[in-house]
């Protein structure tokens, strides 16, 4: 019999090291087929523009684990932003809004300034699973932008984009 703790890990798992980076792309993991193509050519196209590109693959998980990977990168890179592509998860907000009828009601709508806003502390004060709460005044430290779609729309854009650099104008 063993006395004590017990401690267990898969040797099946690696540890992620990224390149030196100040800008993040976070792929969903479902999208690894597009990166032989598409994102090996979007990451040497910024590099000529300056732009030190990493990538990494996301697996599910909740806008709050997103978050905290961001921020890590953030803390440690000093990244400028994050390119979201495929379906990652948004967090939600609501609040109570007048759109000018005088009947107030509670709007709900995914944002991403949560995950802009490295330091901000937001709250769910009714713990509904949405924020209700953010900083005031709300301050981001990187941007965020989001690509979406199937994994064949997702290689046209990004194919569009590198003729764009490489060529000019559409």
């Amino acid at each position: 019999t063993t006395k004590g703790k017990v401690f267990t890990f898969n040797t099946n798992t690696t540890t992620e090291i990224l390149p030196p980076h100040n800008f993040l792309i976070i792929a969903n993991s479902n999208l690894k087929d597009v990166k032989d193509i598409t994102f090996d050519i979007y990451i040497k196209d910024a590099k000529k523009q300056g732009v030190e590109v990493a990538l990494k693959y996301w697996t599910p998980g909740s806008a709050e684990i997103l978050k905290k990977i961001i921020k890590k990168d953030y803390e440690k890179n000093s990244i400028k932003g994050v390119l979201l592509v495929g379906n990652l998860p948004a967090a939600w907000y609501e609040e109570l809004s007048d759109f000018g009828n005088g009947d107030k009601s509670y709007e709900q709508f995914p944002t991403d300034y949560y995950l802009m806003d490295i330091d901000g502390k937001w709250n769910d004060n009714d713990k509904n699973g949405i924020f209700d709460e953010h900083p005031k005044p709300l301050t981001v430290e990187i941007f965020t932008a989001r690509i979406l779609g199937t994994a064949k729309e997702i290689k046209n854009y990004f194919m569009r984009v590198h003729k764009y650099k490489s060529e000019g104008s559409f």
